[in-house]
């Protein structure tokens, strides 16, 4: 049941580790709108005041503008919301231009400036939850638990007998089909030599079995690593000592026979 969780704990993780992006986010969001909607209420303000004007229309220029509060609350709607009903408002009861005024708001601050704040905003956010190290250790016991059930799939795929050892001959068979050596590369198996790959599956009695599959497989993961690469070499290196060590003695030895034997006279 803890794994049901784990997804819970997840966007926790997340939510806490972007709550500084968040702050800075909002607050460049807020002086944007602040400014934006003082301008707007100073502009406003001489239609709404002139009593030349129908009343109607004031009052509702006013319920959106007339102050620096209303002002704000409208620029928020129409920053991350419905922004059609206060551009018609003021084209129709005070001018058509603030239609130019609404585009190019929207153009710039509703779609550029907000959509890269999200962008960094949800960047940041698993930039962060990334290096957390419990996340970390879940998502690489995911990743591990889904590779080691790709693999025992992948066995009874190979498994045409349905016995639990995979022969040669099956091996063989079943490589021949497209999806099988797809299905290989997409664990990250090279199938390229069909018996070479089966004797490294393999312990050495000519058949493989479930859990010697997935521990031979699993080693065969991907390229070589630093260590296994370390490992062969320092192998190599000792192995050459023995052959040296071997053909020196055995020059030692040939030396010692062929050498001359002195018979007192």
């Amino acid at each position: 049941w803890v794994s049901v969780f784990d997804p819970l704990h997840l966007m926790v993780k997340s939510i806490k580790a972007s709550l500084t992006v968040l702050a800075w986010s909002l607050i460049l969001l807020v002086l944007i709108i602040a400014v934006i909607s003082m301008f707007s209420t100073q502009v406003l303000a001489s239609f709404i005041k002139d009593t030349e004007n129908d009343l109607d229309r004031r009052m509702a220029v006013f319920e959106s503008w007339g102050t620096f509060s209303r002002a704000s609350v409208t620029m928020f709607e129409i920053t991350l919301a419905n922004w059609g009903p206060h551009c018609r408002l003021l084209m129709n009861y005070v001018n058509e231009w603030w239609a130019l005024f609404f585009l190019s708001y929207k153009l710039s601050i509703g779609f550029a400036v907000v959509q890269v704040i999200t962008s960094v905003f949800i960047q940041q956010t698993f930039k962060v939850a990334a290096r957390d190290e419990e996340v970390m250790i879940t998502e690489k016991k995911a990743a591990a638990k889904a590779y080691m059930h790709n693999l025992s799939h992948l066995f009874e795929v190979l498994d045409k007998s349905g016995d639990g050892v995979i022969t040669l001959d099956e091996f063989q068979s079943v490589l021949k089909d497209r999806r099988v050596k797809t299905w290989f590369a997409a664990v990250d198996i090279d199938v390229q030599e069909v018996e070479s790959l089966f004797d490294l599956l393999d312990d050495g009695d000519g058949m493989i079995m479930r859990d010697e599959f997935i521990r031979a497989a699993n080693g065969l993961k991907g390229t070589a690593k630093g260590t296994d690469m370390l490992h062969l070499l320092r192998e190599t290196r000792k192995l050459a000592k023995m052959v040296t060590a071997m053909s020196r003695q055995m020059k030692t030895s040939q030396t010692s026979q062929t050498l001359p034997l002195h018979v007192p006279v």
